[in-house]
């Protein structure tokens, strides 16, 4: 699931700057990707904020095991928002609620390291992390995913990026996770993460982006802070 699943609400405002958010409840992106998809049905309860509460991770936020391997698949567009003038970005999410593309709220979060910790007591020798938006974003996407050019304020809404990423890349640490596959970006790539994203990580894990399948190429932005370490 990604943001290429979004059916959204849309609105536009008197200087025409568009606005999109998620729709609610069981006819939201979420709910609607559940009911034509058979996953497995292990995944968080959904996320409130402002009192709100957000789509159903059913069907879009699973794992399981294959063999001596656990897998795990994320929703890194969940409750999607997105729009707004070119100079104030925050203010599509202060309007419309919702999140960030690329923000893992705080459900999905604790879902995962409870999850990852059954999977290491069960005794599985690999793990593997999927999902659509990069840690790393190196191309096209370096202003959004799990990134947002160094964003980390958090007096906007899932403005806290980095302070999310680390709290994530912190869980697939202590479980020793191999290597997270993800989309997005129209593009091949990988690099060690531990080397190159996250100083704190103790072991090396390496992304993988495979988004070629489809859409025109992405030149690589040589901007990132990680962008010599990409292959």
């Amino acid at each position: 699931f990604g943001n290429h699943e979004s059916l959204h609400n849309f609105y536009v405002d008197a200087q025409c700057n568009r606005y999109s958010t998620d729709r609610p409840g069981d006819v939201s992106s979420e709910g609607e990707f559940a009911a034509r998809f058979v996953n497995p049905g292990n995944a968080p309860e959904p996320e409130t904020r402002d009192g709100v509460v957000g789509p159903p991770y059913k069907g879009t936020v699973y794992s399981f095991d294959y063999g001596n391997s656990h897998f795990v698949m994320l929703n890194l567009d969940y409750w999607f928002t997105t729009g707004g003038p070119p100079g104030d970005r925050s203010l599509a999410w202060k309007l419309l609620g919702g999140n960030r593309a690329g923000y893992i709220m705080a459900n999905q979060l604790a879902w995962l390291d409870r999850d990852l910790a059954a999977a290491r007591k069960r005794g599985v020798v690999h793990i593997f992390i999927a999902g659509h938006e990069p840690v790393a974003p190196v191309a096209g996407h370096v202003g959004g995913s799990m990134w947002w050019r160094g964003l980390d304020d958090a007096t906007l809404p899932s403005g806290d990026v980095l302070t999310m990423r680390t709290k994530f890349l912190a869980i697939a640490d202590r479980y020793g996770v191999a290597a997270m596959m993800f989309g997005h970006e129209h593009v091949y790539a990988r690099l060690d993460i531990g080397k190159t994203v996250d100083k704190q990580l103790t072991r090396p894990i390496v992304q993988f982006i495979s988004g070629g399948a489809g859409a025109p190429f992405y030149a690589q932005d040589m901007s990132a802070p990680w962008t010599n370490a990409v292959k």
